[in-house]
């Protein structure tokens, strides 16, 4: 008896372990499975001695012998709960044979299943290749235009900024007239200043032109027509520069951006006006600008409508309708009392105030 055996018999019977032990050990392996009728009758009868108020605990007792005996003489357990990669599986392949790898063989299927598409399978992945190159490449090539665009719409911001200085009209001006180009200090081809403002729209007209010539279908080149249209305006091209505002206004997706162009647009329009020599004309000119000034922000909770206000009293001022352009400045001061054009706003009013 193993010490596991002899413990468990003294706890079903205490005091006599021999009484149990022929039923453990000496009992013929087929006496001990579980509903063998010769094991039954052994115990019925008390061959053992063993007292029928303790059959089901010695039953117990020697169905767990009888597992623990097989696993002890070493008899193999079923493979059906040892897992797909137990030893049950590995002992019905064989002690020399290797288990098949799950991913191996599945891809071994897989390939049997496309083996007849193999011709429109790689036509596919060719294809599939091909679009993501050219795709690829696509992206790659608009990017590098982009970039080129915005250094030369970088170049014309540049431009477009620097200072003008009228040459000196006192008689120092030399013969050759060098007075009147840009001035450029430090001979890098950007002058630091320029002697007038035609000057320098024409300058930053050249880098823009060279910009639409040769990136005209970037994005860049589209938001550089509003700074084109300014240059245009610049110069005195007042049509042009209408016409340009007027498309860059109704191309942008920006709210903001559709402000600045329209508030650009009615200066153009004035402009325009007020360079007719007929009076009727040039009224109907004022009166264009003014609807547009007007479209600038029509909501009163809206941003820029202080801005809105301010031109169309110039307007109404300059059409000789003095109190509504008054009105419209006090309106503009009580719809934004902390206006960043204030100072512009109560100076107008001023103004025309005193004409009483």
């Amino acid at each position: 008896m193993t010490p596991h055996t002899v413990t468990l018999a003294r706890i079903v019977w205490p005091g006599n372990v021999t009484a149990i032990h022929p039923l453990l050990c000496p009992m013929p392996r087929e006496c001990k499975r579980p509903g063998n009728p010769v094991r039954s009758q052994a115990i019925s009868t008390g061959q053992h001695r063993a007292r029928a108020d303790l059959l089901p605990a010695i039953d117990t007792l020697c169905t767990w012998w009888y597992y623990r005996s097989s696993w002890h003489l070493g008899k193999r357990m079923s493979p059906k709960n040892k897992g797909k990669f137990g030893k049950g599986k590995q002992d019905q392949l064989g002690p020399d044979t290797a288990p098949e790898d799950e991913f191996v063989s599945s891809m071994g299927r897989m390939g049997k299943v496309l083996e007849p598409y193999i011709k429109q399978v790689v036509l596919a992945t060719a294809a599939i290749v091909a679009c993501a190159i050219l795709v690829v490449g696509y992206g790659w090539w608009d990017d590098r235009k982009e970039a080129r665009a915005t250094t030369l719409y970088q170049r014309a911001l540049v431009l477009s900024r620097i200072p003008v200085f009228p040459p000196d009209q006192s008689g120092d001006e030399n013969q050759s007239g060098e007075s009147e180009q840009p001035v450029d200090r430090d001979g890098d081809g950007t002058p630091e200043e320029f002697r007038s403002t035609a000057q320098r729209a024409e300058a930053t007209l050249a880098e823009l032109d060279k910009l639409r010539s040769q990136y005209g279908s970037t994005a860049t080149a589209a938001q550089a027509s509003l700074l084109y249209a300014g240059m245009l305006y610049d110069l005195g091209r007042y049509s042009d520069a209408e016409a340009m505002f007027q498309t860059y206004a109704k191309n942008v997706s920006s709210v903001q951006m559709r402000r600045i162009a329209r508030e650009h647009l009615g200066y153009a329009q004035e402009a325009m006006a007020m360079a007719e020599k007929d009076e009727n004309a040039k009224k109907e000119g004022l009166k264009r600008a003014l609807e547009t000034f007007r479209q600038i922000q029509t909501d009163d909770e809206g941003p820029g409508r202080d801005r809105a206000l301010y031109h169309e009293a110039r307007i109404l001022g300059a059409l000789g309708d003095r109190e509504k352009a008054i009105a419209a400045l006090e309106k503009a001061l009580e719809v934004a009392p902390s206006s960043d054009i204030r100072y512009e706003i109560n100076l107008r009013r001023v103004q025309l105030q005193s004409k009483e």
